[in-house]
């Protein structure tokens, strides 16, 4: 049970109800979209450079944030790194 609210807003109900349904609200610290503009290393290298142990990514498919050209990039630096890609559900349970 994962809920990624859309542009990381919610209210105060939305949250309450989530609760009740045993929902866990899910963040992320790493936007690919708050690169896009800087051109594809640029942005590629910023993301690395932010990129800690039990980062989350936020990524589209498709020409909105540029996630299509830098994931192999970004894939091939993370793992140059140490890091192993995993999922939600895996990262909160600590594997």
């Amino acid at each position: 049970y994962l809920f990624r609210p859309p542009g990381g807003n919610i209210n105060d109900a939305v949250r309450r109800q989530l609760l009740a349904l045993d929902y866990n609200v899910i963040y992320w610290d790493i936007n690919a979209g708050e690169f896009v503009k800087l051109g594809r290393e640029a942005q590629l290298q910023r993301m690395l450079d932010r990129v800690k142990p039990g980062s989350i990514f936020l990524l589209h498919v498709g020409p909105i944030d540029g996630t299509t050209d830098i994931l192999p990039g970004l894939l091939g630096g993370l793992k140059q790194r140490g890091y192993q890609c995993v999922t939600v559900s895996e990262l909160l349970a600590g594997k």
